[in-house]
């Protein structure tokens, strides 16, 4: 069961994720709240806000439905855009398996730096 009481902020839209979900799938994520973590420091009252505006809603909605494990509904257009959010959030089993799609289904040469 999910305990998605974690606001992540895009474009002032709020989605709530399971914060355990996305530090075991996401290294970036994992890094900068262990702190709080190690201090016994409350989450609760915090949030992770991306400030960016690259990806569309729906590109990040699907990147935190993929690091909980949940369903979603992303098209072949779109798994670009997840390989670079992947690569954002160092979220390397995500990407790895965004990669090897595009490469074998769109673009051999796609490359994220």
């Amino acid at each position: 069961m999910l305990n998605q009481n974690f606001p992540v902020i895009y474009n002032n839209k709020f989605f709530m994720v399971d914060p355990i979900c996305l530090s075991s799938s996401s290294r970036k994520f994992h890094d900068l709240i262990q702190p709080f973590l190690n201090e016994n420091i409350n989450i609760g009252k915090m949030n992770l806000q991306i400030n960016c505006d690259k990806f569309s809603d729906r590109d990040v909605e699907n990147f935190l439905k993929l690091c909980q494990n949940l369903p979603t509904d992303v098209q072949n257009s779109e798994v670009k855009n997840i390989c670079e959010i992947a690569k954002l959030f160092q979220a390397d089993q995500i990407y790895n398996t965004g990669i090897n799609f595009v490469h074998s289904n769109i673009d051999p040469n796609f490359y994220v730096s």
